[in-house]
């Protein structure tokens, strides 16, 4: 269980500021950048992504409903009510309409009868209009409110013979900017400590401090070993520390917190990330086994069935029904078992239904016991002799990459045969594809994509090309499967990271058009609009202006097995237009490596 503590508006804002450097603090005009800094400082950061993905940006923020949360993946009641509570405290309450000073009589107890000067304010309310008095209250710490006349209707009591004369006054305009820049004072109590240090740890790392930024979560850590939030800025703190070593005590710190909590799998993921980053491969097979432990975690067969609903698409349970078809065919599942047989014919019965009937609460419940389970993981072990092709000319590649204008590299023949063969293999059989957006599945390298001959594959290529890689570390790696043909299937976009490689393994027969690849844009991204939201109109509307201003032009670069594009990750790109086979073997792969973190400031 993820423990919380929410930070106050108050901090939430400053943060904004202070991360952000923006001067507009009113949180209508966030980005959706902002919008997940917030959702860092209010302790939900593991939604950041969701809300990136789907566009939810400050204006939308009042919008958000039970509804709209569920769809975002937010499974969980109480962490629907807390972000919905925490939008409700950026809203401040509507100035009244109208306000006048006027005395009045305030019944006391015992119905005693005091004067006090009040401030009444008039609100229309139905046909009539409510008169609402705002008198002190008797400790004297706050305003009350108490409806003292009702125009319009019956009213139960008289307490006022006349009103004074109202004074129409506009809503006062808003304040003026504000830029903060002093952090927040350390105050007396656990939690206002927490707080501080959890804003001084965001802003270190939004501004490029990164060793200062891990420091402080290293001190939050000492104190609460769970404490997510820190764990979460430390570990990106720590990947963006590449030609730097680690601050001493920085994996010994994580390490401990696993010790006591050996199942915390935010504390898991954290690690192993980490570990993987570091490079070595002593750091990177631990950091391996902790991504195993964390797959039968989540995703493990006798696993719990998480709370509240899960997204279906047709898309996602057609790919799991065929591949359960093509394990059993292949002899990797037994056809014998009973337990499988129930499995795939659960999962064709939702399918019969699906945007047809609501499903029956039974049938919802047996298939979330069954819905993206680990069944079968294909062996992908290091391949000796090399994973990468022997045929490439490093040296050359390296120069040509170097003086290409953007930095765009096409590199065929990029795995050795049996290199290529395992990974597709391990594409093919693993039942790891828990992600289902429109148009394609995923899946992730913390959620089941990562095995020996991947990072294998990773390694080689940092140490075949150390002037294009240098000490970047492999910050994240993933693959997509699409299904027949689509106009599109990444929209364009960028990655965080410094420099990143795409490569295909679906055999080229199945590729029934011309070119089936990516797009790449020559104009180099400004730092400025590397984090824009690219499906937001008005940010869309930038991007196409950017590019028809640069006259760069773009790059098509057409489909072929066991090609791998190296590039730039300041660059738009997306998938290109593409025409499949059907079936399951001939669905698109495309298979991604991100590698160093976009530096902050």
């Amino acid at each position: 269980m993820v423990m919380r503590s929410g930070v106050s508006s108050f901090l939430c804002v400053f943060l904004l500021v202070l991360a952000q450097d923006i001067n507009d603090i009113h949180f209508s005009h966030w980005t959706e950048q902002d919008v997940g800094i917030w959702l860092t400082s209010i302790s939900f950061i593991e939604y950041k992504d969701a809300f990136a993905e789907n566009h939810i940006d400050g204006e939308c923020l009042p919008e958000l409903t039970e509804s709209t949360l569920k769809e975002l993946g937010i499974t969980s009641v109480g962490h629907r009510l807390k972000i919905l509570r925490e939008v409700r405290r950026l809203q401040p309450p509507p100035p009244p309409e109208e306000v006048s000073l006027e005395e009045v009589a305030h019944v006391g107890g015992g119905g005693s009868t005091k004067r006090s000067t009040t401030a009444a304010a008039t609100t229309k309310k139905g046909g009539g209009e409510t008169l609402q008095v705002f008198s002190p209250s008797p400790t004297g710490s706050g305003m009350g409110v108490r409806v003292v006349r009702r125009s319009g209707h019956a009213s139960r009591t008289q307490e006022t013979e006349e009103r004074a004369p109202v004074v129409r006054t506009p809503p006062p305009p808003p304040p003026p900017p504000v830029r903060r820049r002093n952090a927040p004072k350390i105050g007396q109590s656990s939690e206002q400590t927490r707080e501080a240090m959890l804003v001084q740890a965001s802003i270190a790392y939004e501004q490029g401090e990164y060793e200062r930024s891990a420091e402080i979560c290293m001190e939050l850590l000492a104190m609460n070993p769970r404490e997510h939030d820190a764990i979460a800025i430390l570990s990106a703190a720590l990947q963006l520390l590449e030609v730097k070593p680690f601050p001493s005590g920085s994996l010994e710190t994580l390490k401990a917190g696993i010790d006591v909590y050996p199942n915390d799998t935010t504390l898991l993921r954290t690690y192993a990330a980490v570990l993987v980053c570091k490079g070595t491969p002593e750091f990177m097979q631990q950091g391996l086994e902790h991504l195993d432990k964390l797959l039968q975690l989540e995703h493990g067969t006798d696993v719990p069935a998480p709370p509240g609903g899960i997204k279906l698409s047709v898309d996602k349970l057609v790919h799991d029904i065929d591949q359960l078809h093509y394990l059993l065919r292949e002899g990797l599942l037994d056809e014998h078992d009973v337990n499988i047989r129930n499995i795939l014919n659960t999962h064709q019965m939702v399918l019969n239904v699906l945007g047809v009937e609501q499903l029956s609460p039974q049938l919802e419940s047996e298939f979330q016991a069954v819905f993206n389970r680990v069944m079968y993981i294909s062996p992908s072990p290091r391949v000796k002799g090399g994973a990468l092709s022997s045929s490439l000319d490093t040296v050359v590649l390296s120069h040509e990459f170097h003086e290409s204008v953007p930095k765009v590299l096409v590199i065929d023949d990029f795995l050795s045969p049996r290199a290529l063969q395992s990974l597709l293999d391990f594409c093919l059989e693993s039942t790891i594809w828990y992600e289902s957006k429109p148009g394609f599945i995923a899946a992730l390298f913390q959620h089941g994509f990562h095995s020996p001959l991947l990072l294998q594959i990773a390694s080689e290529l940092r140490a075949a090309f150390p002037s294009i890689f240098k000490d970047l570390g492999l910050t994240h790696m993933w693959a997509v499967k699409y299904e027949g043909n689509g106009k599109e299937g990444f929209k364009l976009h960028t990655d965080d990271s410094a420099v990143q490689l795409n490569m295909w393994l679906t055999p080229d027969e199945a590729n029934l058009g011309e070119y089936g690849g990516m797009v790449i844009h020559k104009a180099a991204v400004p730092k400025e609009m590397l984090s824009t939201d690219f499906h937001n109109p008005e940010d869309k509307r930038r991007m196409n202006q950017f590019l028809k201003d640069s006259e760069a032009g773009k790059m098509r670069i057409p489909y072929k097995q066991n090609r791998a594009v190296l590039f730039q990750s300041n660059l738009y790109h997306g998938s290109d237009e593409f025409d499949f086979k059907p079936g399951f073997t001939n669905r698109r792969i495309n298979v991604t490596f991100l590698f160093g973190r976009r530096p902050r400031r």
